[in-house]
């Protein structure tokens, strides 16, 4: 099954600087055949990527709009470079007072792939299996290790006192020090 999808791309001519649009992209896959075949072009893109909350497998985390990503791929010396950023906002909870936690994600990226595995290139290339880039698997795979691994509603949350359970950010609670519950 085949969906097509609102997708921006731009292939660009170093040599002559023109420029073409094109407008086919189907699956979220970019086809960089025109890239591999000369490396005098540079193919931009720009799309929307909805990112599946069951895949992350952190019930915590919640996107609720797409993720956009946006960059180019060219090729250097039968390498191809995509140089990529990727913006996206998602929803979890403070780990120190569980208080509901607006995110935002905002990085740079920057993958390579080599059509043949013989091709001298650092160890974290990825082998191009077909004349294709799954910009879905790009996103999901660099958004999900760019998520911090701690939340926070605030540098200066105090959390919640390990005995009583009372957001100490809101007023402090009578427990002693001695009273901690070692369950927490």
């Amino acid at each position: 099954m085949s969906f097509r999808f609102r997708i921006t791309l731009y292939i660009k001519n170093l040599k002559y600087n023109t420029m073409c649009c094109v407008l086919e992209v189907y699956d979220m896959l970019l086809n960089v055949s025109s890239v591999l075949k000369n490396s005098d072009l540079v193919l931009e893109f720009s799309e929307q990527v909805v990112i599946n909350n069951d895949d992350l497998k952190q019930e915590a985390i919640t996107f609720e709009k797409e993720a956009v990503i946006k960059g180019n791929v060219k090729n250097v010396g039968g390498v191809l470079v995509l140089n990529g950023q990727i913006s996206a906002e998602y929803h979890t909870f403070c780990d120190r007072c569980m208080k509901p936690v607006k995110n935002a994600l905002n990085f740079e990226f920057k993958e390579s792939y080599v059509k043949d595995a013989n091709v001298e290139d650092d160890d974290t290339a990825n082998i191009l299996e077909s004349e294709n880039i799954d910009i879905d698997e790009v996103a999901f795979t660099n958004i999900f290790s760019n998520i911090p691994m701690k939340h926070l509603c605030s540098e200066n949350c105090k959390g919640i006192c390990p005995n009583c359970g009372k957001d100490l950010n809101e007023s402090e609670c009578t427990c002693e020090d001695d009273e901690w519950n070692p369950q927490f």
